[in-house]
């Protein structure tokens, strides 16, 4: 969901992300909805909770107290509690005290009204977006519409087509990308948008094809309308296609293009993650970007009939958000008018009747082919069996005759799939996401009805996820480690996933449980870089996440641990033993209390914001949402419904779902062991849905060759491009002008860097997975202890040293120093004060000021995100300020200088955990970096609840009291070294230090690497 944004995974302290959390204190901030109550009734219950406490100092220890507190008649039953259930109203309640403030999580139980009965509330449907407008057409395909104000005069239309990679049979692997290729560029209609102020792509991944246009709402040639243009073009572009030879050949050379410049060793580490993750199914071996060998060779029927296979309106949907300038009605009239007159799909366009398939449909689901039945192992090398039908595969020669002649149809009764009912409005409500043998079809299989029209197939990605929770099967063993050995890899790198069914977000009870998870990655992180900090040993990363995937169509839980080859193993180990300590002991009160805090923050803020949120985010949230069976939420129902399930959130709650989800990763090695825990009756209630976890793939991908110190060896001069990009195809390359000879060339050179020898002086790094499981498993990190508490402060600077401060310095403003002239010297202070004051400029809107203590302030008001703030303050020096010669002050000391105070993060008399944590309670973002003339420090911050306050006491601590950690120093001078030594490993960055040297000689200040 939008309003659970993910935790930190940031090591620096002054790059901290926004967190999430939910306060109630005697001051008056905000106070959490109970359970469907008015609000007003709710502020009376929750302030009756409070009662007086002695005034207590700046920071006090937090109590260790968490008591229930039960109101009512009669106070000897609670929800928690055993016994005899007595008539309510009951209100149950958790407090947490922490210094000056206080925290409670308040649930009405025991209410003769069901509705407002906190477990009743759990099980009730969340609310869905009013304003979002979804139907279908006779033909079956699909519409999703939201009028979105932002930005104005602007809109997106994407259409999906429910056909990618996972779709393609084993000999067309690559033919979605070429088909997306052929159909998008080969548009005339998709051309007549040039220069009217739109913007067009395409891109092919996993599970879908998309065609996307970021449009204005009027031709800025025409002056006419560009909604009916855009709808025009993207049903040439899927429905009217034409497959000429020479745009086949153009975009055939593109492609092969594409995927040897994708060829660099992220995609490699891509692909290795996802062959092990996914090695059960066709998403471990169906690649978006396909296989050169097989497209090289394709017959133009091939693709075309790709195209007829999938391209169908029921296989469809169209999204449309934006700030139209029409009703959703006339928006309705319009789709219809451009899609309406395809007709459905149908299995005749195959050469097979509805006959036939009516003879098939009699019993359960059936499968109709004209050729044999073949085993089914679903990955791809042939077609599957499911419910002991048989499904054909293909002859694979490629031609037009054979490829229809084989198409395996699979007959799908109405009430597996209702939605795919002509005219369903409500076909979102019926998206099934995980997958298993009844209405998984197969490979390559169509969907129909019993009257023969073509269906989207019942769960997208079509394919059998093996999950990572429930009962072993006979005969299952725990994920072995498979190894990813390179020359050109850096660091050593370990994955260990876990894949578990998606629970999609239809009830409070599933919203809870987003909650919850997002609570436990943000406590892990925090503790992470705890840990980072300490530098014992060094490490460069360690995260957690769990998190949905549509494109994959299930959860993915992952740890990924990153260090330099010679940490390793202690790096696996500090690793396992903060996921135990996590998986044991659970949170602390004071971190539930603190991400709560952070998170309802964080969704006041976002449904604040909700208007602000660009077309194209709106878009996207849109699509992974359906894609994953998620009711779709408008922010402040959202923020809303966050606040009524932290309410009937507890700390047992939390920390028996992270001693499920954690063991994946905490005990390797003990998955049934820790089965038989959970089964006994004295931990009934420790471990929540879904059960203890295991690790269904382990992957460690490492540099082929270390010195004799431990580090990387380069090899090979730099040919492997590092790229950002994922395994999605996305982008269009000019046939014409590419030398795919050239490419070819550069492709075998860096294949032949595989097996290459070591260099002179090279040592192999070959670490064994026999190894990395005793890491993992280790039995010397059973004795651990919980996790100490963090005292959270509530002001980084005292109020009354403010106050003192104020008195003393006295501080105002003063005039600009362009304005100086302007007062006399005998002036009256009067005149002072107004050309100190000089009004806002009308065309920027930014307001001027000079302090008296000579610091310059600009400021601007904005809408652009509302109940939000940037502040940024900006220092000359930067790499411009260095020594052009080596040594202390020379050249990359700005870097590691900045780099250090960010890393080190303790200000006046608060430890860096201090001030981390009052960062996320007050959704404080801040990122400390410099540049070649400037010190920059951006601080982001709420602008409700004292945000602003806030802000200022951290920028004030930062410059005026950091402190120097030298443990922060030496891992930022590890940082720098090894970030230059990575230098010849990226062609972007070795290009780049070439022309450097060119332009400025050997000035090092400049340069990418410099010296050590």
């Amino acid at each position: 969901m939008a309003l659970l944004r993910g935790p930190s995974c940031s090591p620096g302290l002054f790059t901290h992300r926004k967190q999430h959390s939910h306060v109630c204190s005697p001051g008056g901030t905000r106070v959490a909805r109970l359970a469907g109550l008015p609000r007003r009734t709710c502020t009376k219950v929750v302030n009756s909770c409070f009662y007086s406490r002695p005034s207590a100092s700046r920071v006090s220890r937090p109590q260790q107290f968490a008591r229930p507190l039960h109101f009512g008649s009669k106070l000897t039953w609670s929800p928690s509690r055993p016994g005899t259930k007595l008539a309510g109203p009951h209100i149950t309640a958790t407090i947490h005290f922490h210094g000056r403030r206080v925290t409670i999580h308040a649930a009405l139980a025991g209410v003769a009204d069901a509705a407002t009965d906190a477990r009743t509330l759990l099980q009730t449907p969340v609310r869905g977006n009013p304003d979002l407008v979804t139907g279908q057409l006779d033909n079956g395909l699909r519409y999703v519409i939201l009028p979105n104000p932002t930005p104005p005069q602007r809109f997106e239309a994407h259409l999906e087509v429910h056909a990618g990679s996972v779709d393609e049979r084993a000999n067309e692997q690559g033919v979605a990308h070429l088909v997306e290729h052929v159909t998008f560029l080969g548009s005339k209609r998709r051309e007549s948008l040039l220069g009217t102020g739109a913007r067009a792509n395409a891109y092919t991944d996993f599970h879908h094809t998309v065609f996307h246009v970021h449009a204005p709402l009027t031709n800025c040639i025409t002056r006419t309308p560009m909604l009916p243009q855009v709808l025009e073009a993207l049903a040439e572009i899927a429905f009217e296609p034409q497959f000429l030879p020479m745009r086949i050949e153009k975009e055939r050379k593109a492609v092969l293009a594409e995927a040897q410049m994708m060829n660099n060793i992220d995609y490699r580490i891509d692909c290795q993650l996802l062959t092990y993750l996914h090695a059960e199914n066709n998403l471990g071996c169906r690649f978006p970007i396909g296989k050169t060998e097989q497209v090289k060779t394709w017959e133009h029927s091939v693709v075309q009939n790709f195209w007829k296979k999938w391209y169908f309106p029921a296989n469809v949907t169209l999204y449309v958000v934006g700030d139209l300038d029409r009703s959703n009605e006339e928006v309705k009239a319009l789709i219809h008018a451009a899609f309406g007159k395809f007709q459905a799909g149908s299995i005749e366009d195959h050469g097979l009747t509805a006959t036939a398939l009516l003879n098939c449909s009699r019993g359960a689901a059936g499968l109709l082919s004209s050729s044999s039945s073949a085993d089914g192992n679903g990955n791809g090398n042939s077609a599957r069996s499911g419910n002991g039908n048989g499904v054909g595969s293909s002859n694979g020669n490629g031609t037009a005759a054979a490829v229809t002649a084989d198409i395996p149809v699979a007959v799908v009764p109405d009430e597996i799939i209702p939605a795919s009912a002509p005219g369903n409005s409500n076909w979102k409500d019926h998206i099934v996401i995980n997958g298993d043998s009844s209405n998984i079809l197969g490979e390559g299989v169509i969907a129909a009805n019993s009257n023969g029209w073509k269906l989207r197939h019942p769960v997208r990605p079509p394919v059998i996820h093996k999950h990572g929770c429930g009962a072993m099967q006979p005969g299952e063993a725990p994920a072995a480690v498979s190894n990813f050995r390179h020359p050109l890899l850096q660091h050593f790198m370990l994955t260990v996933f876990c894949k578990l069914p998606v629970y999609s977000l239809k009830a409070h009870t599933d919203l809870k449980y987003s909650f919850m998870v997002r609570t436990i990655l943000a406590a892990f992180q925090f503790r992470m870089n705890q840990r980072y900090v300490r530098a014992d040993p060094p490490f460069l990363g360690i995260d957690l996440d769990i998190s949905d995937s549509g494109r994959e169509g299930c959860c993915v839980a992952t740890l990924t641990i990153t260090a330099q080859p010679i940490y390793w193993e202690q790096t696996i180990k500090v690793a396992v033993e903060e996921i135990r300590r996590l998986q044991r002991f659970g949170l602390t009160a004071s971190e539930v209390e603190r991400y709560t805090l952070s998170m309802l923050r964080d969704s006041a803020q976002l449904a604040q914001q909700a208007n602000s949120i660009p077309h194209i985010n709106s878009l996207d949230f849109i699509m992974e949402s359906l894609a994953l069976g998620h009711t779709i939420m408008n922010h402040s129902d959202a923020h809303e419904a966050l606040e009524a399930v932290a309410a009937t959130t507890t700390l047992e709650d939390v920390n028996a779902l992270a001693a499920s989800m954690l063991t994946f990763a905490s005990d390797v090695g003990r998955e049934e062991e820790m089965l038989e825990v959970a089964a006994q009756p004295e931990t009934e209630g420790k471990f929540a849905k879904p059960g203890p976890t295991r690790a269904t793939s382990i992957v460690a991908c490492m540099p082929a060759y270390i010195d004799q110190y431990g580090d990387t060896v380069t090899v090979g001069g730099g040919v492997m491009k590092h790229s950002s990009g994922g395994m999605g195809a996305s982008g269009h390359l000019d046939a014409d002008e590419i030398n795919l000879e050239e490419l070819e060339a550069q492709s075998k050179e860096v294949d032949a860097l595989q097996d290459m020898q070591a260099p002179a002086g090279a040592i192999s790094f070959d670490v064994s997975a026999e190894q990395i499981i005793k890491a993992l498993a280790s039995p010397d990190l059973d004795n651990i202890e919980p996790y100490p508490d963090v005292e959270l402060p509530d002001h980084l600077v005292d109020p009354e040293v403010i106050e003192q401060r104020y008195q003393e310095l006295q501080p105002r403003f003063v005039p600009l120093d362009g304005e100086l002239n302007l007062v006399p010297a005998a002036a009256p202070a009067a005149v002072s004060e107004s050309v100190a004051r000089p009004p806002t400029n009308a065309e920027t809107g930014i307001t001027q000021r000079r302090l008296s203590n000579g610091i310059r302030i600009n400021y601007r008001h904005t809408d652009n995100e509302p109940k939000a703030g940037l502040l940024r303050i900006v220092a000359a020096g930067g790499r411009a300020a260095e020594s052009r010669e080596p040594g202390p002050g020379g050249a990359g000391a700005v870097a590691v200088a900045t780099r250090t105070l960010s890393e080190g993060g303790a200000v006046g008399d608060w430890s860096r955990e201090q001030v981390e944590a009052y960062c996320i309670a007050n959704l404080i973002h801040s990122v400390m970096d410099s540049n070649d003339e400037f010190l920059v420090l951006d601080v982001h911050f709420a602008a409700t609840n004292g945000g602003l306050q806030c802000a200022f006491e951290l920028v004030h601590q930062i410059l005026q009291a950091p402190r120097w950690d030298e443990a922060a120093f030496e891992r930022s001078k590890l940082f720098f070294i090894n970030n230059n030594a990575g230098v010849g490993k990226s062609l972007e960055r070795a290009t780049c230090s070439k022309i450097m040297t060119a332009m400025i000689g050997d000035d090092l200040r400049f340069r990418w690497e410099a010296w050590e």
